[in-house]
């Protein structure tokens, strides 16, 4: 078992390589594209998601890179850029909410729309659970998504992750107002034998770089 009681020197993959998708930390000068992705998706990720009104320029887009990898090597979150195999960023993507007693985890993700319908998201989705369940020797891990946002729950169904629960009316919607539901998708270490993809993620996940 992972010895979470210092999570700051638990080992991670300095960067993960999927069939599409190569999952890494995010760090410093990944502003730009990381600018260049949100601004061309921002109408469709603005629906969904409250933070895409804030990369108003690079600059702002570099210090939340900046952020993100400091937050990465204190192990208080674990949000990742993914890029296609030439380096490209193509979205992003994480482990949050991360509760070391509980030893749970979330993913979230985005992608820029150019890139919707590769399977990137799903790839990294699996590879993220494996990073969960090898590396911080995760208990649980869950996705969770506003209930009308039937592409981001397509990802957890796809993956076999269980339908645990429909929280109706538990939030608002971007506008401050409209109330909506959530799904909540889950898989605990006892479903990873059923899981069909989950022995490739782990060995790719397992065959990484470590950061330290």
């Amino acid at each position: 078992m992972v010895d979470v009681s210092l999570p700051e020197l638990i080992a991670l993959p300095s960067r993960v390589e999927g069939e599409r998708v190569v999952v890494r930390p995010y760090a410093r000068g990944d502003g730009e594209a990381v600018f260049d992705a949100v601004s061309s998706s921002r109408e469709r990720l603005s629906r969904w998601l409250p933070w895409p009104r804030l990369h108003v320029d690079a600059r702002f887009s570099e210090a939340y890179a900046r952020r993100c990898a400091a937050r990465w090597m204190a192990r208080e979150d674990l949000a990742v850029a993914l890029c296609d195999h030439d380096g490209r960023l193509l979205g992003g993507s994480g482990l949050h909410r991360l509760d070391w007693k509980v030893r749970s985890a979330e993913i979230g993700y985005w992608i820029r729309d150019d890139a919707v319908g590769g399977g990137y998201v799903r790839e990294a989705a699996a590879l993220l659970t494996a990073v969960a369940f090898e590396c911080l020797g995760a208990r649980r891990v869950c996705i969770r998504c506003d209930g009308d946002n039937t592409r981001s729950a397509a990802v957890p169904r796809s993956l076999g992750f269980a339908h645990e629960a429909t929280l109706r009316l538990d939030r608002v919607g971007i506008d401050g107002e409209t109330p909506s539901d959530s799904l909540e998708f889950g898989v605990v270490r006892a479903d990873l034998g059923a899981l069909p993809w989950y022995a490739a993620a782990r060995a790719r996940v397992l065959a990484s770089p470590l950061d330290g």
